[in-house]
């Protein structure tokens, strides 16, 4: 598995509050859209997530991202990937989340050559973070998603949708 990836940018979220009888609780609907490339670059392929080489091969860093310079680029070897993206408003205190993450953009460069290609987001779990300065008595949301893809180096994630309950203060 290669290092964590947090997204480029988000898009604007979503926000739907329920009502919720006990005091002090709320319950709050949130969904969006996370980048993987960086819209500002004026690049026709971007930089989404599975453009480095795979583990273990003999492919060196600074050769350009072209299929005839990655001559042990196996489409069929499947890359790990954990992705943390924080979501969602400031908490005083999260108590339980219900997420889901689902693939919303790829990027396939080379499909008429590939001889394979796929993607499995196996896990998605959460847990919180704290901030800082004048917020340091709140928390955010950190989605941990465990993708996985196989399609050599031009098949990439380029954006992430999630959806999320979350029941807290």
């Amino acid at each position: 598995m290669t290092g964590i990836i947090t997204p480029a940018s988000f898009e604007t979220e979503e926000l739907l509050n329920i009502p919720v009888p006990s005091s002090g609780t709320q319950c709050r609907v949130i969904s969006g859209y996370a980048n993987f490339m960086d819209k500002d670059i004026n690049n026709v392929y971007g930089a989404p997530i599975g453009l480095e080489p795979l583990p273990g091969s003999d492919v060196l860093q600074d050769l350009p991202l072209s299929g005839d310079f990655y001559p042990n680029d196996d489409d069929k070897t499947w890359r790990a990937h954990e992705v943390h993206m924080e979501v969602g408003p400031p908490w005083r205190s999260v108590r339980d989340v219900s997420p889901i993450v689902t693939v919303a953009g790829f990027s396939f460069r080379d499909n008429d050559s590939a001889d394979a290609s796929g993607t499995e987001i196996r896990s998605c779990t959460w847990d919180t973070v704290g901030l800082t300065g004048d917020q340091s008595n709140f928390e955010r949301i950190r989605l941990k998603v465990d993708v996985r893809m196989c399609g050599g180096q031009d098949y990439s994630i380029i954006k992430l949708a999630y959806h999320l309950v979350a029941v807290g203060r």
